[in-house]
């Protein structure tokens, strides 16, 4: 990852952390057993997922990997 690369990854992670802390406010307003809270779930795992993904780049290419 060049340092251009790098400061995108940085910006997304940004963006990524902001969307999942939304999801998390967002299911706490709804019913827990509710259609909503379970749309939630399946975004906060796919944020999650995608988040994962991007640490696990950033970090191989700290690495030099």
């Amino acid at each position: 990852m060049n340092h251009e690369e790098l400061q995108s990854a940085k910006a997304d992670h940004k963006d990524r952390c902001k969307a999942r802390r939304r999801i998390l406010r967002d299911m706490e307003k709804v019913a827990p057993d509710s259609h909503a809270h379970s749309e939630l779930a399946l975004r906060l795992q796919t944020e999650d997922r995608k988040l994962n993904e991007l640490e696990s780049r950033m970090a191989n290419s700290w690495r030099g990997e």
